[in-house]
């Protein structure tokens, strides 16, 4: 990850003559003589501060460990002097520091403070900065959810200030953390903005980081050539400022487009670079991906000793840095070389150990979700508290007022008199109450059965429908597609007729699939023969390879139970229902199915990325959608929670009993 800070300072030149550290070096750059001589004669104020970021700001991108002396002192300084803005900078540049060193979570924790130091000080673009740094740190852990939330908001404040020079370096990150989400194509529309804006700008630094970028993706769309033309270009870029960094990033880039065409020469020429380039700037993370590529080459030719002894290393980096993919991809690796060696045991093993990684990384996922959907929904639960407090408040001051006048007023002509009164009102109330909750009561378990018996008829109507479509129907266009098959066999056809007669029978394979989806769809063969957890996998890769959505299913704790078949075919009914809803009016790009068996109760969470809706006006009810999955719900005796807002999707939540 390119971490790119832009909080910038302005020098102002004058000196005084305090006492003060002394820095004794000598360099070749007339520009940083000056400023170390400017940093000598300074006094301990606000300018001494100015000096010693801008000297350790031209060590950032070579050397980030005097980077760092700089820094630190900058920040002591600002301390003593209580000056905000030079504890703000030491946040954001230190920061990153701690960013290239992998000390991910103090360098988080620093950007925190940045976050709340710039409200504080009202300072847009430093706020800004707080939310790329935390973003960058939260990728390299490997949390791209997270790190997208703070990108996105960092995106939101610099395109309300119209600040092109940053967002030429945030649309270029932006496209990185898209497509390590997964989504390609979301990061070349972000890639390609990001070069255009950079080419505008003219800012070569962050156009070749954008360009290597934008490579990624176009690799992940498997369009190579138009990715290895702009690595072309990011490399000459590079060279020229020497970003050494880039170099890295754009060699592992290379590296994995080789790797995919099969040119494993050219990938060890490229790994070797990668290596010398990761140890000159002391990026871990870059030598251990170069390894790996190195270690694949010698496993394609056939040298398991090279390519064992590289993957070990590349594994104990991996380790030492805590990069979960990278480990992963390691232990993978190990288990091909263990395999093709024979070695069945140690193949098991490192299968084993790269599976448990890649389930961590799901857990960490997923809890991720669930912890940012439970903070959600507390806000809004305590909201919506704060609100009904203030309004019995408020009732209850009206009644205060009410009841003193009444009291003072019919006290000596009547109290006996009202308090019998009331009394009796009261047992009267009572009895009533208590008769229509039994009425209630009575009319809710009719509206159940009657509920359960059109869903039972609902379901075998379905069952029966779709045997006759796929036993009837469909085995007469088989058979109508058989007798196609041996007439034109027997007769000699022009070529236009050939034509035609080819058209018409690819018109009938399309109508047997069709017939055949629709059967699927009203009674799935997986739902009578498999787990609902396997049929609903099932339902979700057939919808996601017959739409744009991408679908993520996930469930937990099911193979640990038995569901009848009632439970079982309602609930494959009632998330069938939410997809189909989102895929008619949510115009969403992706869609989480989460399925979770705890302590006898079976809880489905379904979100979406669409344009969401309010929440007050929830103009679903009226849906027969809504309506008949609101029906299985009750049958079912489960609890259903939507939440939406317009522009940021819906949430629905339902929790069904299972004793």
């Amino acid at each position: 990850m390119n971490l790119k800070p832009y909080l910038t300072f302005i020098i102002l030149l004058c000196c005084t003559s305090a006492y003060c550290q002394k820095y004794a070096y000598k360099y070749d750059d007339p520009a940083k003589d000056s400023l170390l001589n400017l940093l000598n004669n300074s006094q301990e104020d606000t300018m001494r501060v100015k000096y010693l970021y801008a000297f350790g700001r031209s060590f950032a991108l070579n050397n980030p460990d005097s980077a760092a002396i700089f820094y630190k002192e900058a920040g002591s300084l600002s301390e003593k002097l209580h000056y905000d803005v030079g504890i703000l900078f030491y946040y954001a540049w230190y920061g990153a520091i701690l960013n290239t060193q992998n000390k991910l979570d103090e360098s988080i924790e620093l950007g925190k403070k940045a976050i709340l130091l710039s409200k504080k000080l009202n300072k847009p673009i430093a706020l800004a900065a707080a939310y790329n740094n935390i973003a960058a740190n939260y990728f390299q852990k490997g949390q791209f959810e997270t790190s997208l939330k703070y990108y996105l908001s960092a995106q939101k404040i610099l395109e309300k200030v119209n600040d092109k020079k940053r967002l030429c370096m945030l649309y270029g990150n932006l496209s990185e953390v898209y497509e390590k989400f997964g989504q390609p194509k979301l990061g070349l529309q972000f890639g390609l903005q990001g070069i255009s804006l950079c080419r505008q700008e003219k800012d070569d630094y962050n156009l070749g980081g954008a360009l290597t970028n934008t490579a990624a993706c176009l690799a992940d769309l498997n369009k190579f050539d138009s990715a290895l033309y702009l690595l072309k270009e990011a490399e000459k870029i590079a060279v020229s400022i020497d970003d050494k960094d880039n170099l890295t990033t754009i060699r592992i880039t290379r590296n994995n487009i080789y790797k995919k065409q099969g040119n494993y020469n050219a990938l060890l020429n490229s790994a070797d670079e990668a290596i010398k380039f990761s140890d000159d700037i002391n990026r871990n993370d870059g030598i251990c991906e170069a390894l790996l590529d190195k270690a694949t080459y010698y496993l394609n030719k056939k040298d398991f000793i090279k390519a064992k002894t590289m993957t070990l290393q590349a594994k104990h980096i991996a380790d030492s840095i805590q990069y979960p993919e990278s480990m992963q991809h390691a232990l993978n690796l190990l288990s091909d070389i263990e395999l093709a060696t024979g070695n069945i045991s140690a193949y098991n093993t490192y299968k084993k150990q790269a599976d448990s990684i890649s389930s961590a990384i799901l857990s960490l996922k997923v809890i991720e979700n669930g912890q940012q959907l439970a903070v959600k929904y507390e806000s809004e639960k305590k909201e919506q508290q704060l609100k009904l407090q203030d309004a019995v408040i408020r009732q209850e001051r009206l009644w205060k007022y009410i009841l003193f006048g009444l009291i003072a007023t019919l006290l000596l002509i009547g109290f006996i008199a009202q308090k019998a009164y009331r009394n009796k009102q009261k047992l009267l109330l009572s009895e009533k109450q208590l008769q229509e909750q039994k009425i209630a009561q009575l009319e809710n378990e009719k509206q159940l059965a009657a509920t359960q018996d059109i869903l039972k008829g609902q379901e075998e109507e379905r069952r029966r429908l779709a045997k006759d479509l796929h036993d009837g129907l469909g085995g007469i266009l088989s058979g109508v597609k058989y007798s196609f098959n041996n007439m034109k066999q027997q007769f000699i056809l022009t070529e236009e007729n050939a034509t035609a007669f080819e058209k018409s029978m690819s018109m009938l394979d399309e109508s047997i699939s069709e017939l055949r989806r629709v059967a699927h769809n009203m009674m799935p063969e997986t739902l009578m023969k498999l787990s609902l957890s396997e049929a609903l996998q099932d339902y979700c890769q057939q919808v996601q390879q017959n739409s744009s959505v991408q679908i993520t299913y996930q469930s937990f704790g099911l193979e640990t139970i038995e569901l009848d078949n009632t439970v079982k075919t309602t609930t494959y009914r009632i998330v069938q229902e939410l997809i189909n809803n989102i895929l008619k009016h949510a115009a969403a790009t992706h869609v989480m199915v989460q399925l979770l068996a705890k302590e006898n109760k079976l809880n489905i969470t379904v979100e979406d990325n669409g344009k969401g809706f309010d929440i007050k006006q929830l103009s679903l009810v009226n849906g027969i959608g809504y309506r008949n999955m609101r029906s299985r719900v009750d049958f079912l005796k489960g609890k259903l929670d939507v939440q939406s807002k317009v522009g940021e999707g819906t949430s629905v939540y339902i929790e069904i009993p299972l004793a």
